[in-house]
């Protein structure tokens, strides 16, 4: 079963990038996606949204997906 047209999307697979907890990684939890917050300035976490990983720069998120 496809997402939006993606007839080989597998959500196992997929990693949400986003840099709002409220929208990016809530919807990713909702999703059942595993996320990594962009978190740049070292906010402190908030509410519900739990994210998979955080990074702090573009690095990191690139060591997280094992392309570095």
């Amino acid at each position: 079963a496809g997402i939006d047209g993606i007839s080989d999307f597998k959500k196992e697979k997929a990693v949400w990038i986003g840099d709002s907890l409220t929208a990016d990684i809530r919807a990713a939890n909702e999703a059942g996606i595993d996320s990594v917050w962009l978190n740049f300035s070292a906010k402190a976490g908030a509410g519900n949204a739990l994210p998979t990983y955080t990074a702090k720069s573009f690095a990191q998120v690139l060591r997280f997906l094992g392309i570095n």
